[in-house]
């Protein structure tokens, strides 16, 4: 919870770059509002709404939206999509602002009349340059495909643009409206219609063009297309796939080499699917080595197919692993394709193999993964591929383990889950389809088959309903089951803005799932009182 003088941090948010919380479309209607209430308060204070039959209520929302800026002060929370709560009052004073401004220019002679329209039409010109001045940015996948995400609008974030708009709207209004004065009098209308007019049709452009940008990837635009034209389907997960097992690759000849590796040991957990493993944990940190595989077989088939050999440990940094090939009559390999999942930069993420997995930072990662090659990749006439590893670290992070070649299909995620599904909240409204989520009634909690969670960039916000110190409705899970994290992969994963779209955790326990003892009670109790329970500590039954 955050103090009322703390309020200053909303604006600080607003006009913020590093966030979007200040993006476009955030600052478009709360800027634009204030440069009109500029415009229009002195003419409320002037008593201008009683020149004309009509008017005489605009003060109510013009006052209100002021009011609102001023009552948002106490709330405990600072995020910028609160101004919404001030949207229907905002739209009204917007409209009452423009129709006081347009009338009280019948009087351009008047002093208050032609202080507020100066002070109006500077108040919008640089606040409107200031909108355009935030990034183009969105909440998570919205911002997909979308122009301008990472930048300012330019030229659009000049005062001097809009000044030059200013003269532009003032020769326009002087066709229809004379003399001078009384057309520079209704100046800040016009730019703020302008502006309003810009933004929105950015916004709304954005969107439209993000489809053809993302070429067949995820985006806002695309999936409200989908919904409209009636061939709506799953969000952002209709681009997700999961690793369907299509069986291990046939020995093709060779040994095994190994140095300083174990096989079937070396690592904290054995390989997800039971397969054939080495690793080089078992001598401890400071051990190194060298792995090297038998041949297997590549089948014959289509080439989009994908062979994946699941990781562990530390791909890179200082380690290798790489699945090498070979043509029919090679005795060495023809060359080999790295399977470094560790890279952080763009540059070297160009080619970023590893299914989509929870991030952090790679020193050292102790759960497996699958890292896929689409058959593709390699050279034409390959028939033989073999894994080789290399453990040249001595921290505590440094091993490494890798499982034998496996060929994978991708297959649609969570069509058929066998158990309720919990969808974040971020991530919920970009999943239309998932409709069998856990229920909470009577203060208890379904227990989740699955979590589908959002991206690691929110952070704290992923662990929210799993802490207690936040009042998570599931934290007591953690303590009785175990999870599990399934390799993903969206398919516009090569860009590395776009590879973090989320994660998926199947849960597991060995319990019988929600078979509670349950006591009810009826208690009354005052808000303030916190959650405290009267009852005390129930006794368990025995066992």
């Amino acid at each position: 919870m955050s103090p009322w003088f703390s309020e200053i941090r909303r604006w600080e948010y607003l006009l913020g770059f590093d966030n979007e919380q200040g993006g476009l479309g955030r600052r478009l209607p709360v800027l634009l509002t204030i440069a009109l209430l500029v415009a229009a308060l002195p003419l409320v204070a002037r008593g201008a709404h009683r020149w004309t039959a009509g008017l005489r209520r605009t003060p109510v929302p013009l006052v209100g939206v002021a009011l609102g800026f001023v009552l948002l002060t106490p709330s405990p929370s600072k995020w910028t999509h609160y101004f919404g709560t001030l949207a229907g009052v905002g739209a009204l004073a917007v409209v009452a602002g423009v129709a006081l401004v347009v009338a009280a220019a019948r009087r351009p002679a008047d002093a208050t009349v032609r202080g507020a329209a100066a002070a109006g039409t500077v108040a919008a010109v640089v606040l409107t340059a200031l909108v355009f001045a935030g990034r183009n940015d969105w909440f998570l996948w919205s911002g997909w495909g979308v122009p301008r995400l990472d930048g300012p609008f330019e030229p659009l974030d000049s005062p001097a643009v809009w000044l030059l708009v200013a003269v532009l709207v003032l020769a326009g209004t002087l066709l229809a409206v004379r003399p001078v004065p009384r057309a520079a009098a209704m100046l800040p209308a016009g730019v703020v219609v302008t502006a309003l007019v810009t933004g929105v049709a950015v916004v709304v452009g954005s969107l439209a063009v993000a489809p053809l940008r993302q070429d067949g990837g995820y985006s806002v635009g695309a999936q409200m297309w989908d919904e409209f034209t009636g061939r709506g389907g799953c969000g952002i997960l209709d681009h997700v796939t999961v690793p369907r097992d299509g069986g291990a690759l046939a020995a093709a000849g060779g040994e095994d080499t190994l140095t300083g590796f174990t096989e079937g040991g070396g690592w904290p957990q054995p390989p997800p699917d039971g397969g054939t493993g080495w690793g080089s944990r078992d001598g401890g940190p400071g051990t190194t080595g060298e792995f090297t595989s038998r041949w297997y077989s590549v089948p014959a088939g289509p080439p989009d197919r994908e062979l994946t050999v699941d990781v562990a440990g530390r791909t890179g940094q200082g380690n290798v692993v790489e699945l090498e090939y070979a043509r029919a009559g090679s005795a060495e390999p023809d060359g080999a394709l790295p399977l470094d999942d560790t890279a952080t930069s763009d540059d070297a993420r160009a080619d970023y193999p590893s299914e989509r997995v929870e991030e952090a930072t790679p020193l050292d990662r102790p759960g497996w993964r699958g890292v896929r090659v689409t058959v593709g990749e390699l050279p034409e006439g390959t028939d033989r591929v073999r894994v080789h590893a290399v453990d040249d670290t001595t921290d505590a992070g440094g091993w490494v383990a890798v499982a034998a070649p496996r060929l994978v299909e991708p297959a649609p995620m969570l069509r058929d889950a066998d158990g309720p599904v919990y969808v974040d909240w971020s991530i919920l409204w970009s999943a239309p389809c998932l409709r069998d989520l856990p229920a909470v009634r009577a203060g208890l909690v379904q227990t989740p088959r699955y979590l589908v969670l959002g991206p690691s960039s929110l952070g704290f916000a992923l662990d929210v309903s799993f802490t207690g110190a936040a009042g998570g409705s599931f934290a007591a899970m953690r303590r009785t089951t175990t999870e599990s994290v399934i390799g993903t992969r969206v398919d516009t994963a090569d860009d590395p803005e776009q590879d973090d779209w989320g994660r998926v955790t199947r849960i597991d326990t060995d319990l019988a799932v929600d078979a509670y003892d349950v006591r009810s009670d009826r208690v009354s109790r005052w808000g303030w009182e916190g959650d405290r329970s009267p009852l005390g500590r129930p006794e368990l039954p025995p066992p």
